[in-house]
């Protein structure tokens, strides 16, 4: 059964309510669970996860500093930007990853083809085969069709529990 406060346990799932809506006054929630370091780690999502934090750029920042932000500076955001297509994809993919791992219900599945034991089948190069449409199951949601700010809000619930390894992780890094 879905807490709406964590008390410590792993296995715990909690109910989180989403920015997106069902009606003008009612918002989606979905039962989602925490996810340890360790399962990252196993994921080996562990540490992908600074291509997520790692987006926002100085420039950016400064940008969002200002009350409005004018014309001229939404191109030089959209320049910017532009400029880490490769970065904001890989972050992209690690937020799909986490997703995944995350929603315990409605349960959902990152568009990629599968084997028979349900592992992602890679390509020569290493990267996922993506599922073509046509071969999508229609009971079955796939990361795609979540919104982002809904996958947003799924992120930020489960980085709560791995910001806690963060001075770990830099000291790992020296």
């Amino acid at each position: 059964m879905p807490s709406q406060h964590s008390i410590g346990r792993v296995d715990d799932t909690h109910l989180l309510t989403l920015p997106s809506k069902k009606s003008p006054t009612e918002h989606n929630t979905c039962e989602v669970r925490k996810l340890p370091p360790i399962q990252l780690m196993e994921a080996g999502i562990f540490d992908q996860l600074d291509a997520l934090t790692g987006l926002v750029s100085e420039e950016m920042q400064e940008l969002s500093g200002k009350a409005v932000p004018s014309n001229a500076d939404g191109i030089a955001a959209i320049k910017v930007m532009s400029g880490k297509f490769g970065e904001i994809r890989k972050g992209l993919a690690v937020m799909d990853r986490v997703v995944e791992l995350a929603l315990v219900d409605p349960p959902v599945q990152r568009p990629v083809v599968r084997d028979e034991f349900g592992q992602p089948v890679l390509d020569e190069k290493g990267e996922e085969i993506p599922l073509p449409l046509n071969q999508r199951d229609p009971n079955v949601i796939y990361t795609d069709i979540v919104s982002q700010e809904d996958k947003n809000a799924i992120l930020a619930f489960v980085m709560t529990g791995v910001e806690a390894v963060k001075p770990f992780r830099k000291g790992r890094k020296k």
